[in-house]
């Protein structure tokens, strides 16, 4: 494949964006982050309102997590 062919391939294929948890398995701690690359599309409103959604169930605060309690943007 050549080099065009190549960066049209990357550019229409879709690619994965959501919300995510790392969690630390000696202490408990979670922290939640979110992922967004979609070419034309700009998914930052759908993902906040994610991410908060997942922060006021997980509630990672304190020594539940590495949030604060602001920590949702």
């Amino acid at each position: 494949m050549d080099r065009k062919a190549l960066v049209r391939e990357y550019r229409y294929t879709a690619r994965p964006m959501g919300v995510y948890r790392v969690r630390n398995t000696v202490n408990g701690k979670a922290l939640l982050g979110t992922a967004r690359d979609l070419p034309g599309y700009d998914p930052r409103d759908d993902l906040r309102a994610l991410e908060a959604l997942w922060l006021d169930r997980l509630q990672p605060h304190g020594e539940r997590g590495y949030h604060t309690a602001r920590a949702s943007r």
